[in-house]
């Protein structure tokens, strides 16, 4: 693209207030649950609502790069920031779990939008020697929103009110849009291609049958059938993407090394940063008697150095060969490590 210098710049910056907006939300929200669920109960129901989150953006991640491969990268960006937004203000009108829940998939669908698209929208502007240093940007997003989110989210409970939490994002959000529509032109061929819905079908079934038994809590006949039901799904979704012409997720990705190592690298990043970020605000509020900024400064000095870890693993790589949005889809998003490692706190809670 011959753009100049300025919209390059804005651009960028419509990407990064975007991406920036999905990270925070999957650690803003941690501290606030304490107070939802004081307020709508439903305590059962409490790793849903970051599950729920994180498996729409899993799911959908790989679904809107194809898109984006498809319609371009403008259109499928400005679609996930609309679906995110109206997820934001739907959710801070919640009043039952079961809305919220609902609602925050609402969010997960845009998130999965915006976190990869925004990361092509960059391969596509960017040279090639300057891509590293872009990438690095995209780093330090999430590595600042582990540090601030939790605090926030705490701070706009206890001073204004938990639903801020989500009312937050609108104004930020109609910015990103702005910025992109206004300055973004492209112009490209449009490729025709076959969507892989039986290896989409796949993927969602399994996670969403791994989480249900996980998320359980209960070691009964019923949740290991759901989850051996879910990993016999996982593993049939391998075998189609290896024989698929255009598969959501290009398997043989994972054999170049460094793709591999930073994949193990999400797990136990996201993992350990995630499962800190649901169940530490709760213990502390719960059992501690501490109020929302309190249990946000417990988790923000932990999370710091982890989402700065955990960036630094994801999104150092690049490569002279341009990678579709939607093969790196769910390695540049939490929600793999973190469906499945918070989904395992609960059964030591």
């Amino acid at each position: 693209m011959g753009l100049s210098r300025r919209r390059k710049v804005l651009i960028t910056l419509a990407t990064l207030v975007g991406t920036f907006l999905a990270a925070l939300d999957s650690t803003v929200v941690g501290t606030a649950m304490p107070t939802v669920i004081g307020e709508l109960g439903g305590l059962e129901l409490y790793p849903w609502a970051f599950a729920s989150y994180l498996l729409a953006a899993t799911v959908t991640g790989p679904i809107f790069g194809k898109l984006s491969d498809t319609y371009g990268r403008k259109p499928v960006y400005l679609a996930g920031i609309f679906l995110f937004l109206l997820g934001s203000v739907l959710a801070g009108t919640s009043q039952s779990m079961g809305a919220l829940i609902l609602f925050r998939t609402l969010q997960g669908l845009g998130a999965g939008a915006v976190q990869p698209v925004a990361v092509t929208i960059m391969g596509d502007i960017f040279e090639l020697e300057t891509r590293a240093r872009i990438q690095g940007l995209f780093g330090a997003v999430w590595g600042i929103s582990a540090v601030i989110g939790p605090a926030a989210g705490g701070f706009i409970t206890d001073l204004i009110s938990w639903r801020w939490v989500f009312y937050v994002n609108v104004p930020f959000g109609i910015v990103a849009a702005v910025l992109l529509a206004a300055t973004l032109t492209e112009s490209f061929e449009r490729r025709e291609r076959s969507p892989d819905y039986l290896g989409t079908a796949l993927l969602a079934g399994g996670l969403v049958t791994v989480l249900l038994a996980l998320l359980g809590g209960e070691l009964t006949a019923a949740a290991l059938t759901l989850f051996f039901g879910g990993l016999i799904l996982l593993s049939l979704f391998v075998m189609v993407e290896r024989r698929a012409a255009d598969p959501v997720v290009p398997l043989d990705l994972f054999s170049e090394r460094i793709i591999a190592v930073s994949a193990i690298g999400n797990v136990a990043m996201g993992g350990v940063l995630l499962g800190v970020s649901v169940y530490v605000p709760l213990f502390v509020q719960g059992a501690l008697g501490g109020t929302a900024l309190t249990a946000g400064a417990a988790v923000a000095s932990p999370g710091g150095p982890a989402g700065w870890c955990r960036s630094s693993t994801s999104r150092s790589w690049h490569s002279p060969s341009p990678i579709p949005t939607r093969s790196g889809a769910s390695l540049t998003s939490p929600s793999p490590p973190g469906c499945a490692m918070t989904a395992c706190f609960t059964w030591c809670w």
